[in-house]
């Protein structure tokens, strides 16, 4: 994530990439499109923290299928 002078960020990725690791070895790897990027709007702050909560929730989903 990159901010600008404002410290609003630039360049919000439209895909997430998450990939799941176990003994040094990639296991899986899932890309996930996010239909509304989040805005420049958003605190830095509370950006990052949408999107360790948005993979944090996709894991979960996961583990649980």
């Amino acid at each position: 994530m990159q901010l600008d002078l404002k410290g609003r960020v630039k360049n919000i990725p439209e895909r997430i990439v998450c990939s799941d690791t176990q003994d040094g070895f990639v296991k899986n790897v899932s890309i996930f499109e996010l239909k509304r990027p989040f805005t420049d709007r958003d605190d830095p702050i509370k950006q990052l923290y949408k999107y360790i909560n948005l993979i944090r929730k996709i894991k979960s989903l996961k583990i649980n299928q």
